[in-house]
Protein backbone atom coordinates (compact mmCIF):
# COMPACT_ATOMS: atom_id res chain seq x y z
CA UNK A 1 0.00 0.00 0.00
CA UNK A 2 1.43 3.34 -0.93
CA UNK A 3 0.44 6.97 -1.17
CA UNK A 4 -0.47 6.61 -4.82
CA UNK A 5 -2.99 3.93 -3.90
CA UNK A 6 -4.54 5.88 -1.02
CA UNK A 7 -4.11 9.65 -1.47
CA UNK A 8 -7.53 9.78 0.17
CA UNK A 9 -5.92 8.83 3.45
CA UNK A 10 -3.01 11.23 3.11
CA UNK A 11 -5.35 14.21 3.19
CA UNK A 12 -7.61 12.98 5.95
CA UNK A 13 -7.49 12.57 9.65
CA UNK A 14 -8.93 9.62 11.48
CA UNK A 15 -11.28 10.26 14.35
CA UNK A 16 -12.84 7.76 16.69
CA UNK A 17 -16.56 8.09 17.16
CA UNK A 18 -17.47 6.85 20.64
CA UNK A 19 -21.06 6.01 19.77
CA UNK A 20 -19.98 3.59 17.06
CA UNK A 21 -18.01 1.27 19.36
CA UNK A 22 -19.22 -0.46 22.48
CA UNK A 23 -16.88 -0.23 25.44
CA UNK A 24 -18.12 -3.53 26.83
CA UNK A 25 -17.14 -6.90 25.43
CA UNK A 26 -19.67 -9.63 26.04
CA UNK A 27 -17.52 -12.67 25.32
CA UNK A 28 -15.59 -14.78 27.79
CA UNK A 29 -15.23 -14.95 31.54
CA UNK A 30 -13.83 -12.00 33.47
CA UNK A 31 -10.36 -11.92 34.99
CA UNK A 32 -9.78 -9.35 37.72
CA UNK A 33 -10.33 -6.27 35.59
CA UNK A 34 -9.28 -8.01 32.36
CA UNK A 35 -10.67 -10.49 29.89
CA UNK A 36 -8.77 -13.55 28.70
CA UNK A 37 -7.23 -13.77 25.26
CA UNK A 38 -4.89 -16.22 23.60
CA UNK A 39 -3.06 -16.87 20.35
CA UNK A 40 -4.52 -19.44 18.00
CA UNK A 41 -3.03 -20.09 14.57
CA UNK A 42 -1.04 -16.86 14.71
CA UNK A 43 -4.14 -14.79 15.51
CA UNK A 44 -5.51 -13.29 18.69
CA UNK A 45 -8.73 -14.87 19.99
CA UNK A 46 -11.49 -14.29 20.91
CA UNK A 47 -12.76 -12.11 18.10
CA UNK A 48 -13.75 -9.39 20.56
CA UNK A 49 -10.04 -8.88 21.35
CA UNK A 50 -9.21 -8.40 17.68
CA UNK A 51 -12.12 -5.98 17.27
CA UNK A 52 -10.89 -4.03 20.29
CA UNK A 53 -7.48 -3.68 18.61
CA UNK A 54 -9.24 -2.14 15.60
CA UNK A 55 -11.18 0.22 17.89
CA UNK A 56 -7.94 1.35 19.55
CA UNK A 57 -6.20 1.87 16.21
CA UNK A 58 -9.12 3.91 14.82
CA UNK A 59 -9.19 6.02 17.97
CA UNK A 60 -5.48 6.82 18.00
CA UNK A 61 -4.29 7.23 14.42
CA UNK A 62 -1.59 9.90 14.72
CA UNK A 63 -2.60 11.97 11.70
CA UNK A 64 -2.54 11.17 8.00
CA UNK A 65 -1.05 7.69 7.58
CA UNK A 66 -1.58 4.94 5.07
CA UNK A 67 0.22 2.08 6.81
CA UNK A 68 0.82 0.69 10.29
CA UNK A 69 4.58 1.18 9.91
CA UNK A 70 3.96 4.95 9.88
CA UNK A 71 2.68 4.86 13.46
CA UNK A 72 5.42 6.12 15.80
CA UNK A 73 6.73 3.47 18.20
CA UNK A 74 5.49 5.41 21.27
CA UNK A 75 1.95 5.29 19.84
CA UNK A 76 2.26 1.55 19.22
CA UNK A 77 3.53 1.10 22.78
CA UNK A 78 0.59 3.08 24.14
CA UNK A 79 -1.94 1.07 22.14
CA UNK A 80 -0.45 -2.25 23.27
CA UNK A 81 -0.52 -1.03 26.87
CA UNK A 82 -4.17 0.00 26.50
CA UNK A 83 -4.97 -3.41 25.03
CA UNK A 84 -3.30 -5.26 27.90
CA UNK A 85 -5.29 -3.23 30.43
CA UNK A 86 -8.44 -4.84 29.05
CA UNK A 87 -7.13 -8.23 27.90
CA UNK A 88 -4.66 -10.69 29.45
CA UNK A 89 -2.85 -13.44 27.56
CA UNK A 90 -3.77 -16.40 29.74
CA UNK A 91 -1.48 -19.08 28.32
CA UNK A 92 2.19 -18.81 29.33
CA UNK A 93 3.33 -20.11 25.94
CA UNK A 94 1.68 -17.09 24.27
CA UNK A 95 3.60 -14.47 26.26
CA UNK A 96 6.90 -14.48 24.29
CA UNK A 97 5.15 -13.70 20.99
CA UNK A 98 2.16 -11.73 22.29
CA UNK A 99 3.49 -8.34 21.20
CA UNK A 100 4.51 -9.56 17.74
CA UNK A 101 1.12 -11.17 17.12
CA UNK A 102 -0.63 -8.07 18.48
CA UNK A 103 1.38 -5.86 16.06
CA UNK A 104 0.54 -8.16 13.18
CA UNK A 105 -3.15 -8.05 14.11
CA UNK A 106 -3.12 -4.24 14.35
CA UNK A 107 -1.40 -3.99 10.96
CA UNK A 108 -3.81 -6.42 9.30
CA UNK A 109 -6.88 -4.79 10.84
CA UNK A 110 -5.78 -1.29 9.78
CA UNK A 111 -5.07 -2.47 6.24
CA UNK A 112 -8.48 -4.17 6.08
CA UNK A 113 -10.23 -1.04 7.41
CA UNK A 114 -8.53 1.09 4.79
CA UNK A 115 -9.41 -1.29 1.97
CA UNK A 116 -13.02 -1.38 3.13
CA UNK A 117 -13.14 2.43 3.31
CA UNK A 118 -11.68 2.70 -0.19
CA UNK A 119 -14.02 0.09 -1.64
CA UNK A 120 -17.10 1.64 -0.02
CA UNK A 121 -16.15 5.14 -1.21
CA UNK A 122 -15.53 3.81 -4.71
CA UNK A 123 -18.88 2.03 -4.74
CA UNK A 124 -20.73 5.04 -3.28
CA UNK A 125 -19.27 7.51 -5.76
CA UNK A 126 -19.13 5.15 -8.73
CA UNK A 127 -15.77 6.72 -9.47
CA UNK A 128 -12.23 5.31 -9.67
CA UNK A 129 -10.70 8.73 -8.96
CA UNK A 130 -9.48 8.93 -5.32
CA UNK A 131 -10.14 12.68 -5.25
CA UNK A 132 -13.84 11.92 -5.67
CA UNK A 133 -13.75 9.80 -2.49
CA UNK A 134 -12.69 12.60 -0.14
CA UNK A 135 -16.16 13.18 1.30
CA UNK A 136 -17.14 9.52 1.51
CA UNK A 137 -15.00 8.08 4.31
CA UNK A 138 -16.19 5.97 7.25
CA UNK A 139 -17.45 7.47 10.51
CA UNK A 140 -14.02 7.12 12.14
CA UNK A 141 -12.54 9.23 9.39
CA UNK A 142 -12.65 13.01 9.37
CA UNK A 143 -11.20 15.42 6.87
CA UNK A 144 -10.00 18.49 8.71
CA UNK A 145 -7.00 19.78 6.74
Amino acid sequence: MNSATFPFFLTTRYMYVESQHSAVDEEGPQLPGRQPCWISGGKIDPGSASRYITTLVHAHIPGPVDAWREFPVPVRDLLFDMFTRRYAFTRPEDLPRARAVWESTAQTNLRKSMWEARDKAMKTTGNWDPIAWLDYGPVWLRRDY
